[in-house]
């Protein structure tokens, strides 16, 4: 391609590419050709950097190489970068290392700093952290803006020099202030955390905006965070989802990650969960652990796509590969329960202590529930304790609930009421439905604590009012007796009503009771039966000695002797006095 500069001595324009009408640099008209025999360094040099910006890398190492060849520090520099890259020559880091060196020797602060970098990272040189933290200094001193974040990097994490955050701030202000972008993200982290300067969000955000007008995905995905989280500014969720939105379409997997939570939940956009597992999947497929979690959840659930074990177990499994806490639990889960996987609580047991070491407290309470159980392990009540107090001490509201349990019945521990009230109540206070009902019944027996039925009540309700069949039950009772409450059957019958369709027992027979007794509902005897088969069926005594009475006295069709006596036999099996008084005396009649 042939050569034409500026006739402007001074100017010193030229170029490859068609003339122009006037000259870029001084407004000249007139451009001569030149054979390459007129050219200096720096014409090389400028010569290079437009073939290297037309892809024309093979005609860019050439302007390079004859430009370094002359002893001009920027042609060196050049020359190693395309060593470096591999543009227009075979890769070489030795060689690349050697023209930075011989460019850093001259001064020349782009060298100085590509050389420091070399020696951060063992590329060509023996890593030697000092060595490259020198040689960011000297570039610094010459304000190259690349250098100075570089330095600043080496300040904050202490790598070749004494950590100094403050230091670190100050080099990341120069570098950000001279339009250095990651600078600006770094000093905004900084400012955020309060490392080195006075903690500020809304400077922080500033900072991340400036960046991200420069398209910048990480800034971009930063602008996300702090508005959505209300960080230095208001909350504000379809902006959040707009900057993440933005970083997503660059391929950056944070930024993707959130916006499928925003898609999934309607977080600043319309609902789509559809559109949030595509966005979890780009994001899942890059490694993000998070978007790999959130993924599997996705196929576990059926949510925006098919349901799927398979699916889920192998997002699991890649997640908790990277070590990523709930996905151990999760994937642990699934062994426990057999769920997409073949039963294997040896090997949930392995993820959970993984999960543990890491700090989760779920999965020290998920331990503690395999030696409670005997599960894949030895039955240990002491070690099941043990987890469970674990995972109670870092506030953890389920193993809070199983500890006070363990202290009311003296399992592991010995038995201790006023702790189990205790454990009972740090629970509670989180909202845990079942240690609500548990601290309830303490109330309303003046078990570890002062006898209280309206607490009681208060208790019962906030369980019940979370869908738990139990505590549905009891406060149908308390409802039904006038325990620290007015009596209300017909309220009492709703609330045994719901806890019988929640599966549970007691609930199915006190509903029976009702209907059997017309208490808030019109009697109706075969309804009545039927709860009470329901609750024999889930194995009540109580029901089941109910049963044999009816079928002995035909309270709803013809007597049935046979029938009575096995529901006797039945309950009596299962413990219940009554029900083996009954037995005996039927069986005498025989």
């Amino acid at each position: 391609m042939e050569i034409h500069h500026c006739e402007n001595p001074v100017c010193r324009f030229v170029t490859r590419h068609a003339v122009p009408d006037t000259c870029p640099l001084c407004g000249g008209a007139f451009f001569l050709p030149s054979d390459g025999s007129d050219l200096v360094a720096a014409d090389w040099v400028a010569l290079g950097i437009e073939s290297k910006t037309d892809g024309r890398f093979d005609d860019a190492f050439s302007d390079f190489e004859k430009a370094a060849a002359e002893g001009d520090a920027a042609g060196q520099c050049m020359l190693g970068l395309a060593y470096e890259t591999g543009e227009g020559v075979a890769q070489s880091w030795p060689d690349a290392v050697l023209l930075y060196r011989a460019a850093a020797g001259q001064g020349h602060a782009q060298a100085q700093c590509n050389l420091g970098w070399c020696y951060e990272f063992g590329k060509g040189v023996p890593q030697d952290a000092k060595a490259a933290a020198r040689w960011y200094g000297e570039a610094a001193l010459q304000h190259d803006p690349r250098a100075e974040c570089c330095l600043a990097i080496c300040y904050t994490n202490g790598t070749g020099v004494a950590a100094d955050s403050v230091r670190a701030a100050q080099l990341y202000t120069l570098s950000a202030q001279a339009g250095f972008v990651p600078a600006m993200r770094n000093l905004a982290q900084m400012i955020h955390l309060g490392r080195g300067t006075a903690k500020n969000d809304e400077a922080a955000l500033a900072w991340y905006q400036k960046a991200a007008a420069q398209d910048d995905a990480r800034a971009l995905f930063m602008c996300g965070q702090f508005y959505e989280k209300g960080f230095g500014v208001e909350s504000n969720a379809p902006l959040a989802a707009d900057f993440y939105l933005r970083a997503a379409r660059q391929g950056y997997a944070p930024a993707q990650a959130c916006y499928a939570i925003c898609l999934e939940y309607g977080r600043g956009v319309p609902a789509n969960p559809t559109e949030a597992v595509q966005w979890y999947t780009r994001a899942a497929r890059q490694g993000d652990t998070q978007a790999q979690f959130a993924l599997a959840v996705c196929c576990e659930q059926g949510t925006g796509t098919p349901q799927s074990w398979g699916d889920a177990i192998r997002w699991y499994s890649m997640a908790a590969a990277q070590e990523l806490p709930q996905a151990l639990l999760n994937l642990g889960l699934c062994y426990e329960r057999g769920a997409g996987v073949r039963r294997n609580p040896e090997e949930a047991l392995h993820l959970y202590r993984r999960a543990a070491r890491l700090g989760l407290p779920a999965a020290e309470n998920r331990i503690g529930a395999l030696y409670e159980r005997g599960d894949g392990v030895e039955q240990s009540w002491p070690t099941a304790t043990a987890h469970y107090r674990r995972a109670a001490e870092a506030n953890y509201a389920p193993a809070q609930c199983n500890l006070g349990w363990c202290y009311e019945y003296g399992q592991g521990v010995p038995e201790d009421l006023t702790l189990a009230a205790a454990w009972y109540g740090k629970s509670a206070a989180q909202g845990f439905a079942r240690a609500q009902c548990c601290l309830g019944w303490c109330y309303e027996f003046g078990k570890g604590v002062e006898l209280d039925e309206a607490r009681a009540v208060e208790l019962y309700r906030a369980a019940a009012e979370q869908g738990l069949p139990r505590a549905q039950c009891c406060l149908g009772y308390c409802t039904e007796k006038g325990i620290g409450t007015e009596a209300d059957p017909a309220a009492a019958a709703e609330w045994y009503r719901r806890s019988a369709e929640g599966g549970y027992s007691r609930g199915m027979y006190n509903y029976a009771c009702c209907f059997e007794n017309g208490t808030g509902v019109k009697k109706d005897l075969p309804l009545a039966q039927q709860w009470y088969e329901r609750a024999a069926k889930e194995g009540l005594p109580d029901a089941m000695y109910e049963l044999g009475v009816w079928y002995e006295d035909g309270r709803c069709g013809p007597k049935d002797a046979a029938q009575a006596l096995a529901w006797y036999k039945k309950a009596a099996e299962a413990g219940h006095d009554r029900a083996r008084k009954a037995v005996e005396r039927m069986e005498k009649l025989v």
